[in-house]
């Protein structure tokens, strides 16, 4: 009898240890997954920081939507090429009028410079000084790493009075 009670009792605890280690084994689980939710979490908090005011003031001046940006800042990556307005809606796929409007937009606020051949081309505007070439490059790594806030911003702004 007592030889059975210390077999129930080797068993029990056994099992015991079994549920220890299943526990323990999910616990990492959970924590690995808490881990990763709170990176998101911080991640997001990251792409809603404020954009500090020199941002502000060339996206208020110079940008009116997302597509103007992310035009602009796709001429910025290759300042010396030279792009069609097709070759632009091929990257940025939104339409051929729109596109079109946007670089004549970007163009006239002498951020891009619009050359007439047999059809037009646009290119950062090589008379845009050092200090807006290098805004729109900070604007771009701004965007890179806030988006949201930059997008929010964007569409934050109060229309110009008619």
């Amino acid at each position: 009898m007592a030889r059975s009670g210390i077999i129930n009792m080797d068993s029990r605890a056994a099992e015991s240890w079994q549920n220890v280690e299943r526990l323990s084994s999910r616990t990492e689980g959970l924590t690995r997954k808490l881990n990763e939710i709170a990176a998101a979490a911080s991640e997001s908090l990251d792409q809603r920081a404020e954009l500090d005011e020199e941002v502000k003031n060339f996206l208020r001046s110079h940008v009116d939507t997302v597509q103007e940006l992310e035009i602009l800042l796709l001429l910025q990556r290759e300042p010396e090429r030279k792009w069609s307005v097709d070759q632009v809606y091929g990257v940025i796929q939104s339409s051929v009028s729109s596109v079109n409007q946007r670089l004549d937009k970007l163009a006239a606020h002498q951020l891009l410079q619009r050359e007439e051949s047999e059809t037009a081309t646009y290119q950062i505007a090589p008379n845009a000084g050092t200090p807006v070439r290098e805004m729109i490059e900070r604007v771009g790594r701004v965007y890179a790493e806030r988006r949201v806030s930059v997008v929010e911003f964007i569409y934050s702004k109060v229309p110009d009075a008619v």
